[in-house]
């Protein structure tokens, strides 16, 4: 039985540390799984970071493109202020000059109404005197009258004085006489009555005539004066009227230019606004992408802290699995002990063994046999206690330094979950920070929009111009004009002159800024090449004489601080713009002078015209000052282009350097490397004002390798 027992209990110890050995393999095997895991995401979050620098660029991008169009928002939005300061202007002085005509016109009515006033006067005269006439001539009428009454009766008393009567003729001739007498007295009050009425009447008459003829005169001499004022007023608003057709025919042209160029300026932002769109969707697809990718290391992130927890849990039956084993150790060897001690013991038993049957005989052995027997276990208890004291203390020493490592790995594990903790924070507020800008972005995307059209450039109007008047196309043999910066519309204050896509007609055109001048003596230009001994056929001292003087007894500090330029002939490796015209200077060799001090390049004609002081003031070169968009003169555009091979287009295209200065266009090759620099040799010359060139669209079989998008 103690053999099985023990057989048993050495079975369930190699059970139990199989067990262990299987856990401990698991939990092995786990932590390389989350030590992969822990790689994985590392390597994730590198990614992540690359992401984000690239996403950061196209931001960066996208803002300067931004700060671009918000400058020349600016401008454009500076010129509208211009015209309509400008309108405002024009619209005041109409409305003086429509106060003025309004005046004038009051004027000239209160004139009619004067006039009217007077010649309702002089009717009313005239009908005042047709009435005295009428009045006078009744009058007259009347005395006529009266002295036909007079003469008829007188006649009837003639003829009663020679009519005999019956009655005595002193009765009849008293009588008659009487009656004349009284008729007599009778036609003289009235006569005398008549001559005062008439005199009256002619007096008033008289008196009404010489009003009315100095009304009329007054009239005559207002209706002159009136009609007078109202050829001149006529005068001045016709003038008017004229001016303000001019002025109105001027702003109709002006908002007519301005419509076109706003419809211009308004398609090149519609195209930057599909580019902006396109760039605005590419972001928001990286922000889902990224929004996806961070709901992923949120998963991975519960995953982990799920595994932390079993590895807690791990952990704990890995105590509880040691403390098992040990204890099982522990039993292993107490029951080891145990049954070598019995063996001993039968052994003894079987050497010290003595066949007898009495009680008294066995008594003394038997007795001394237990002493032993118990010195015998306590010596073995002994063992066993310092065997296993010795194996727990074995069993601490491994279970400290496993979980020694595994705390190790544990913080291990934890600091590199506090950092990626901390990298998905920073990614999730850089993906708040970008969705906040992409929201920024497409206001101002909304809001640019709506503004102006900006001024066109001079090559662009000449262009234009050109194209309208001879209707013609530009040849297929120009190529297409690669264009990979942002299309712009240069101003004439600028230094450094811009082509957009639409000035040349052609589709393509790649950009890139006039080569910057040399302002001081560091600054020596790119493609200087000194020629043998120099030439040094001019040094031209522009400065004061030693022996002149001032009024003052000598020179001011201020003018013995500024030094003359020092020019000597140089000759260049590629083409170099005059600083000064912003011509090219165009040759093999010895193209123009270079001063030593400062770099300053010009044409050996512009040498005499360049600012004295040395070096040229920086307000003096911020714009080219000899760029004249109706002669030509200047470089006003300078890039690469792509034009067909001599075999055709179907051979392909060739890289070359084109430069549009003095109305001619200089194409200059250039090797095929990327960063190479164009020679010196001009390989094509194209005269503007030729009456052969000619500006068109093209068609897909003229441009077989071009994109349809730049067509």
């Amino acid at each position: 039985e103690l053999s099985y027992e023990v057989s048993s209990l050495k079975r369930r110890a190699t059970d139990g540390m199989s067990e262990a050995d299987v856990k401990l393999k698991e939990m092995d095997r786990l932590l390389k799984a989350v030590m992969q895991e822990k790689e994985n995401s590392s390597r994730e979050i590198a990614d992540l970071q690359e992401k984000l620098t690239l996403q950061t660029k196209e931001l960066q991008d996208a803002l300067t493109q931004r700060k671009l169009a918000m400058s020349e928002y600016s401008e454009v939005s500076d010129k509208l202020t211009e015209l309509r300061n400008q309108k405002q202007k024009l619209s005041r002085q109409v409305r003086d000059k429509e106060e003025e005509l309004e005046t004038a016109m009051q004027k000239i009515d209160t004139l009619r109404q004067d006039l009217r006033r007077a010649e309702k006067l002089r009717r009313e005269l005239e009908g005042r005197s047709e009435e005295a006439e009428a009045e006078a001539s009744k009058e007259r009428k009347l005395r006529e009258r009266s002295e036909e009454y007079t003469r008829n009766i007188e006649g009837e008393l003639e003829k009663m004085q020679q009519r005999p009567q019956g009655r005595s003729p002193s009765l009849n001739s008293i009588e008659a006489s009487q009656e004349v007498t009284r008729l007599k007295s009778d036609l003289e009050r009235v006569c005398v009555d008549q001559e005062e009425r008439a005199q009256q009447q002619a007096l008033r008459h008289s008196h009404e005539m010489s009003a009315i003829r100095d009304q009329l005169a007054e009239a005559e001499s207002t209706k002159s004066a009136l009609q007078n004022e109202v050829t001149v007023l006529t005068k001045k608003v016709e003038q008017l009227r004229s001016e303000l057709e001019k002025r109105s025919e001027e702003q109709e042209d002006s908002v007519m230019d301005v419509k076109r160029r706003h419809d211009r300026e308004k398609a090149m932002l519609l195209d930057d606004n599909k580019k902006l769109l396109g760039d605005v969707e590419r972001l928001t697809e990286s922000l889902n992408r990224m929004q996806n990718e961070r709901r992923s290391l949120e998963e991975e992130y519960e995953d982990l802290r799920s595994k932390k927890e079993s590895i807690a849990q791990w952990e704990a039956q890995i105590t509880e699995i040691i403390q098992w084993v040990s204890d099982e150790k522990d039993a292993r060897g107490y029951l080891q002990a145990l049954a070598t001690r019995m063996t001993e013991e039968l052994e003894t038993l079987k050497v010290s063994g003595v066949v007898g049957g009495g009680s008294s005989v066995l008594a003394p052995p038997e007795k001394n046999w237990r002493n032993r027997r118990s010195q015998k276990l306590d010596k073995m208890e002994l063992l066993n206690l310092q065997s296993s004291l010795n194996s727990e203390i074995q069993a601490k020493q491994v279970i400290s330094e496993e979980l020694s490592k595994v705390r190790a790995d544990l913080v291990a594990a934890q600091k590199d979950v506090r950092e990626f903790k901390q990298r998905y924070e920073n990614i999730s507020r850089e993906n708040m920070r970008k969705e906040k800008q992409v929201r920024d972005l497409q206001s101002r995307l909304e809001a640019v929009l709506e503004r102006p059209a900006s001024q066109m450039s001079f090559l662009e109007q000449f262009l234009k111009e050109t194209s309208l008047r001879r209707g013609g196309s530009l040849e297929s043999e120009e190529g297409d004009v690669e264009d990979e910066g942002a299309p712009s519309v240069p101003s004439l204050t600028s230094s450094r002159s811009f082509i957009s896509q639409e000035q040349l007609g052609s589709p393509h055109m790649e950009s890139r800024p006039l080569p910057p001048l040399p302002q001081t003596a560091t600054n020596v230009p790119p493609g200087v090449m000194p020629t043998m001994a120099h030439h040094q056929h001019s040094s031209v001292a522009m400065g004061m004489s030693g022996g002149s003087s001032s009024s003052g007894g000598g020179p001011s500090p201020h003018m013995m601080k500024q030094k003359a330029h020092q020019f000597l002939v140089r000759s260049f490796s590629n083409p170099i713009k005059c600083s000064h015209c912003t011509s090219l200077m165009v040759g093999l060799t010895r193209q123009g002078v270079v001063c030593e001090v400062c770099g300053f390049a010009c044409h050996t004609t512009c040498k005499e015209k360049v600012p004295q002081i040395c070096p040229v003031p920086p307000d003096q070169t911020k714009r080219p000052l000899g760029i004249d968009p109706t002669r030509g003169i200047g470089t006003a555009y300078e890039g690469f282009v792509k034009v067909p091979k001599p075999g055709g287009v179907k051979k392909g295209w060739s890289r070359q350097f084109v430069v549009v200065c003095d109305f001619k266009l200089f194409l200059y090759d250039i090797s095929p490397e990327r960063n190479a620099l164009p020679s010196v040799w001009v390989s094509t010359v194209l005269d503007m004002r030729d009456d052969q060139f000619e500006v068109s669209t093209v068609r897909d079989s003229d441009v077989i390798h071009a994109n349809k998008k730049d067509i």
